[in-house]
């Protein structure tokens, strides 16, 4: 009898953590303006329209996409970055690839993603791109 509770909560526990590491990406698009919000992307794609905005990724992001204006962002670590929008301030601790289409953006990041400084591509005018240590 015993045993067989031993594996019945083997099956529970093992179960309960294929649940959890099974979390789905979520996607999210920000169309507000003039907000200051936290949010989490779990791993998908945010796409921030909206101008004007103090926003924070709690947790990683595929990619981030800044169509809007004058906001301010920090996000853990991003695979990708696109920033057509302009005069935005994005802080990320890791990222892979930055592209900058957008005029008058700052840039920063602080580690290196797989031991590399990211592809940088910057089609636009006076964007300041750096490491920050």
């Amino acid at each position: 009898m015993r045993l067989r509770h031993l594996f019945v909560a083997a099956i529970v526990v093992t179960l309960s953590c294929m649940v959890l590491l099974s979390v789905p990406a979520l996607d999210i698009t920000f169309n507000n303006d003039d907000k200051t919000e936290t949010l989490e992307c779990k791993g998908g794609i945010a796409t921030i329209n909206g101008d004007d905005n103090t926003l924070t990724f709690k947790d990683d992001c595929s990619m981030l996409v800044v169509n809007g204006d004058d906001n301010n962002i920090t996000a853990r670590n991003a695979t990708q970055m696109t920033v057509t929008g302009d005069d935005n301030n994005i802080a990320v601790d890791s990222i892979s690839k930055i592209t900058l289409i957008g005029d008058d953006n700052n840039i920063k990041w602080k580690r290196e993603a797989g031991g590399q400084a990211p592809d940088v591509s910057n089609t636009g005018d006076d964007n300041n791109i750096k490491q920050d240590k």
